[in-house]
């Protein structure tokens, strides 16, 4: 190492202008490097939060486009309320809106565990 460095007072630096240069290249690479790594980060995380929150919307598009009103207490069962519609239909869009549910990162078993309110009274479970 002796052989590399100068040192005069305070300063040090290096004696081959050569061997300069490529720790200057090596140290800017390095900066580059760190400084590309941690953009990549912050839009990873961008893109989650942006993720969950579109997968979220989808949910409550989904909701909206059936008519179905979703109570949601945390400590209690989730209700979702149906508006008139036939088993038949019923069954295809709580299956469409599991779906939603799950790429939303939702628990599935939140939902399967919901109860299903229908407009003429009668009460059921996902």
């Amino acid at each position: 190492m002796d052989d590399l460095v100068e040192r005069e007072s305070a300063d040090v630096s290096l004696q081959s202008d050569y061997v300069a240069e490529m720790v200057h290249t090596a140290v800017s690479e390095a900066r580059e490097s760190i400084q590309r790594a941690t953009e990549t980060t912050a839009k990873a995380v961008e893109a989650m939060e942006h993720g969950l929150e579109e997968t979220l919307r989808t949910f409550i598009a989904w909701a909206a486009r059936h008519c179905v009103d979703v109570s949601d207490a945390r400590d209690a069962k989730m209700t979702l309320w149906f508006d008139d519609t036939g088993l038949e239909s019923t069954e295809k869009t709580m299956a469409e809106g599991l779906q939603i549910w799950r790429e939303a990162g939702m628990p599935e078993e939140r939902f399967r565990l919901a109860r299903v309110r229908f407009s003429n009274g009668s009460m059921g479970q996902a």
